[in-house]
């Protein structure tokens, strides 16, 4: 049986962060998208061939300070990031149950700006 919950989501570039902290860790605030933000630095400095400077579309150091910025929104590269992150491969909706909840609460926000 499926259910849904609707939850607020911080808006203004973080809504993805706050979509899949709330998912992960149950919580939608700024606190969880900034350290969201940092797991997807890290994890891009030390993946440098999953993701090179040329799929980042700059230097992987100016990538990393760049995506710091709360009003920057996130997207494929971050989510691809994040599931490596939480070990849940690519977020199909097959590995991750709760991965409409992120769909649904994500473009929420997108429709709404």
């Amino acid at each position: 049986k499926q259910w849904y919950q609707r939850r607020v989501a911080i808006t203004a570039g973080s809504c993805l962060f706050a979509s899949i902290g709330f998912v992960f860790q149950g919580d939608t605030g700024k606190s969880i998208s900034t350290a969201l933000r940092c797991v997807v630095g890290d994890t891009v400095l030390s993946c440098p061939d999953q993701f090179p400077d040329v799929l980042l579309g700059k230097k992987r150091e100016e990538y990393v300070t760049w995506i710091q910025n709360p009003q920057i929104w996130g997207g494929g590269i971050e989510l691809a990031a994040l599931a490596q992150h939480f070990a849940t491969g690519q977020l199909p909706g097959s590995l991750c149950p709760d991965y409409s909840i992120i769909i649904l609460m994500y473009f929420k926000c997108c429709l709404e700006h």
